[in-house]
């Protein structure tokens, strides 16, 4: 038995902690989150958010606006992060899989949950919760963005020069006096 064989890699144990880590991570980062808010999930989502204001103006409105409008949000959303995984040279395979599964359940449910809108509460709940994965994707496949991230400010020091290896100023402070 060679000493290759006996080492046993846990991918299923990868695989939870990167999507841990892609879960947590950006949590730290208020670039990240304001982005998402306001990109994703206000700008993104203005034709829910269009069609919820509208169904609130007028009660007596069908909620097929709304629940065409999160049809549309969520497939979106979804692919795009999923094809973000997918194109990304640098992406464990298991991820790459993830990406694969995630565009099969958004595209089937776009197809599948629009048999559902006659009954509309139900309707709603799987079309939300759909958007919600649908939103963790896009949460997972950008956690490692530089331009999302947050990198720490360069501060220089109060008690010197910021560089350590700079030279002493020319000059002296003979004849300076201090009233």
């Amino acid at each position: 038995m060679m000493a290759e064989e006996d080492v046993r890699t846990d991918y299923w144990q990868q695989f939870g902690e990167v999507l841990k880590e892609r879960t947590l991570e950006p949590l730290n980062h208020p670039t990240f989150i304001g982005f998402f808010l306001v990109a994703v999930l206000a700008i993104g989502g203005l034709g829910i958010w269009v069609e919820i204001f509208r169904a609130v103006a007028d009660a007596s409105s069908s909620p097929k606006g709304i629940l065409l409008a999160i049809n549309v949000f969520y497939p979106s959303v979804g692919v795009a992060a999923a094809a973000q995984l997918l194109i990304n040279r640098d992406l464990p395979s298991y991820l790459k899989a993830l990406a694969l599964l995630m565009e099969l359940v958004f595209v089937g449910g776009c197809i599948t949950l629009q048999f559902t809108w006659q009954h509309p509460i139900f309707a709603i709940v799987m079309e939300s919760l759909i958007s919600v994965g649908a939103l963790w994707s896009w949460w997972i496949a950008n956690a490692k963005n530089p331009e999302l991230l947050d990198k720490p400010e360069k501060v220089p020091s109060a008690a010197g020069p910021a560089d350590p290896t700079a030279s002493d100023l020319p000059g002296n402070l003979n004849g300076l006096k201090v009233q």
